[in-house]
């Protein structure tokens, strides 16, 4: 059974003033975000669907000034020039758009002077003057990790106890499609197929991308730290012309969400179904306690008359209320579509008072 210890660790950050504090564009103001954690069980020699919960501490709070071509432009020198630049050609760190026409938007920074962020070659447009933006590192295998899943290191690297999945975001066809297989040996992260020396703590966790923890060993608890994220989020999803497309995706919000909540049903990028013995678009969910490997779905809907509905249950019976649990890894099954293309599916989210 997963253990989502949220609530009690969410009082403890709250109440005894365990936040993270950043500045804004202006040095006399700060902001003081709210942090906190979740346990997570692994299942033993079982894969789970994993989501991160949280986002790494933002590294500024600000607000544009202006964007002209793919910069956005503060009004004062607030960063160190140079701080947020990539590293060996890839990004570490990403511009959250978090209010205006653009909010929920993530996009990788290239480099940076003292008042300005450039982001290679992105398209800003909407971007509006006084639209809040915040600098967020990139979640890597080192930073979510760095002592290995649940803390655990492999003795026998050809005999892997723990091992993190990359898996195609976009699966077209459907189904959990493997792209790299990651394992924690000797301090570092290291890659299946690659030099046993060679480290990987900076291989990046994509935003709104689920992974796959695979646990080949007893049961196991994997814990993840983060500030919470409130402000919304934009989480791609592509559709393809040759078949339907399994979107994995994460929500990184702290608690469990109810498939009313998600705003999916309304966000004009879920196909709506119309005749309930042939839905389209599907939400689907994977267990996180249940056993085993290569797993399928644990329930599939879709959304009709008004209502979210289940597969395989009586067509009557609203599911709004069932929920996707913090941390959990889902899938927006896309159905084949007349061209291939990119829709962007914001989601809008409260910490409940």
């Amino acid at each position: 059974m997963t253990r989502n210890k949220f609530s009690s660790i969410f009082r403890i950050a709250t109440f005894s003033s365990l936040f993270a504090t950043v500045p804004l564009a202006s040095a006399q103001e700060v902001f003081s975000q709210i942090v906190g954690a979740i346990a997570m069980d692994l299942p033993a020699n079982s894969d789970v669907v994993v989501a991160t919960p949280f986002n790494q501490t933002a590294s500024f709070r600000g607000v544009a000034a202006s964007a002209s071509g793919d910069q956005i432009n503060l009004s004062s020198d607030a960063l160190t020039a140079g701080a947020f630049n990539e590293s060996g050609g890839v990004a570490t760190h990403y511009v959250l758009i978090e209010s205006g026409t653009r909010q929920g938007q993530r996009i990788a920074i290239t480099s940076n002077t003292a008042s300005s962020l450039i982001l290679g070659g992105a398209d800003l447009t909407g971007l509006a003057t006084d639209d809040a933006i915040s600098i967020v590192p990139y979640w890597t295998l080192g930073s979510a990790f760095p002592q290995g899943v649940a803390f655990h290191e492999e003795t026998a690297p050809g005999n892997r106890e723990v091992e993190v999945i990359l898996t195609n975001q976009a699966a077209v066809g459907g189904g959990l499609q493997a792209k790299d297989v990651f394992y924690f040996y000797s301090g570092a992260w290291r890659k299946v197929g690659a030099s046993k020396s060679e480290s990987f703590n900076s291989q990046i966790l994509e935003p709104s991308t689920a992974f796959v923890i695979r646990n080949n060993a007893a049961d196991k608890t994997s814990y993840f730290f983060g500030e919470v994220v409130t402000a919304p989020l934009a989480v791609p999803l592509q559709r393809s012309d040759s078949g339907l497309v399994d979107n994995f995706v994460s929500i990184e919000r702290p608690l469990d969400i109810s498939l009313i909540e998600l705003g999916l049903h309304d966000s004009g990028v879920f196909e709506v179904t119309t005749d309930a013995n042939n839905p389209t678009d599907q939400l689907l969910l994977y267990s996180l306690s249940s056993a085993g490997k290569n797993k399928q779905p644990t329930a599939s809907y879709f959304f009709f008359n008004n209502a979210w509905r289940k597969v395989g249950a009586d067509i009557n019976t609203s599911f709004d209320s069932d929920v996707i649990s913090a941390g959990m890894g889902i899938a927006i099954r896309k159905a084949q579509a007349v061209q291939s293309d990119q829709l962007t599916w914001v989601n809008q989210w409260e910490l409940p008072q």
